[in-house]
């Protein structure tokens, strides 16, 4: 994983297909941010989440301490 430095943005990225492998867009898409303090940030699509093209859905976020940060996409 690549370093990321405090106050850098990242973009949490999330790529979704169907049964065949093809993108697709599901229903809901909720994207959840854990800081090293342990606090979680949900983003949901359309409100905090973009969508860029047909089954990638993606956020941008400032990394505003230091440690270890977690994401994942459902």
């Amino acid at each position: 994983m690549p370093s990321i430095y405090v106050f850098e943005t990242v973009r949490i990225t999330g790529t979704f297909t169907d049964s065949a492998d093809d993108a697709a867009d599901p229903s809901n898409v909720t994207i959840c941010v854990e800081d090293p303090s342990n606090n979680v940030a949900t983003y949901t699509y359309p409100a905090t989440v973009t969508k860029s093209a047909t089954g990638i859905y993606y956020t941008d976020i400032t990394a505003d301490e230091a440690g270890q940060w977690a994401a994942w996409v459902k």
